[in-house]
């Protein structure tokens, strides 16, 4: 798995994986758990080729400023949006909505 961490190394793994002729890659749902965009640009190339991307956030970490940018960025490179994940979140009862 460390190996798929090389830009080139990751781009030929999903290259197998979006061919329509590879039986050995023949899944329904493969979920990547990638790194932050701080970490590169290469990421904004993978997501473009992903048929859906989902964006964590940690409440109370994740200011809405870096969300929209985020959004923007992903929406530049043309990645599909699904969604935002939001982590370490409390629910709150009826009650302490009211107050």
């Amino acid at each position: 798995a460390r190996k798929l961490l090389i830009p080139k190394n990751m781009e030929a793994f999903l290259s197998d994986l979006t061919a329509c002729d590879l039986p050995a890659y023949a899944y329904d749902i493969v979920i990547l758990d990638m790194p932050t965009l701080a970490s590169g640009a290469d990421l904004l190339k993978i997501g473009s080729i992903l048929d859906g991307v989902v964006m964590v956030a940690e409440c109370g970490e994740t200011h809405l400023d870096t969300l929209r940018d985020l959004t923007r960025t992903l929406q530049t490179s043309r990645s599909p949006i699904l969604g935002v994940l939001l982590t370490r979140a409390r629910a709150a009862t009826f009650l302490q909505r009211r107050t």
